[in-house]
């Protein structure tokens, strides 16, 4: 069962010598979950919540896309990391509103270095109190990533979060 196994993880994750394809891997995932192989098991398990989170997520559910945003951000539990995907996921929360969407869609900018459009949904978050968003809003700042560098902005920003309770 282990080489079952071996060949669903190189399909489904890696793509290492094979084209990757993520339905191929479950089906060997399938065959193999069928022989009583436990982490195949724990594989598809986590599949089908992360997609009833998605369906839950497509339905209007913020806390669900926020959840499959930091799935596909961190990878594990049934999905690969997949920054595209985090996107898509935090942007459906961001975009109503939801200030864990919007420094999730945040970070995900600043990691492309688009800093302006990071800058812009860290703002948003910290208009309602998310205080991680105001210590990155600072960071932005000391450093000058999408805005002029300021150090009297960012130490602004900080105080912000620290008044806020971030440490």
């Amino acid at each position: 069962g282990e080489a079952m196994y071996q060949v669903g993880i190189l399909y489904k994750y890696s793509g290492y010598g094979v084209e990757k394809n993520e339905s191929e891997g479950e089906q060997w995932f399938k065959r193999v979950a069928e022989k009583n192989h436990r982490r195949a098991q724990d594989i598809l398990k986590a599949q089908q919540e992360v997609d009833s989170l998605k369906l839950a997520a497509r339905q209007g559910d913020i806390k669900a896309a926020n959840k499959v945003g930091r799935m596909y951000s961190h990878g594990g539990d049934g999905v690969s990391t997949d920054n595209k995907e985090s996107t898509k996921w935090y942007r459906i929360s961001a975009e109503k509103g939801d200030a864990e969407g919007q420094a999730g869609l945040a970070r995900l900018y600043e990691l492309s270095n688009n800093y302006s459009e990071s800058l812009k949904w860290h703002k948003l978050a910290a208009a309602q109190g998310y205080r991680e968003s105001m210590e990155r809003i600072g960071t932005l700042y000391q450093y000058g990533r999408g805005v002029e560098q300021s150090d009297a902005e960012a130490i602004k920003w900080y105080r912000l979060a620290l008044d806020q309770g971030y440490t």
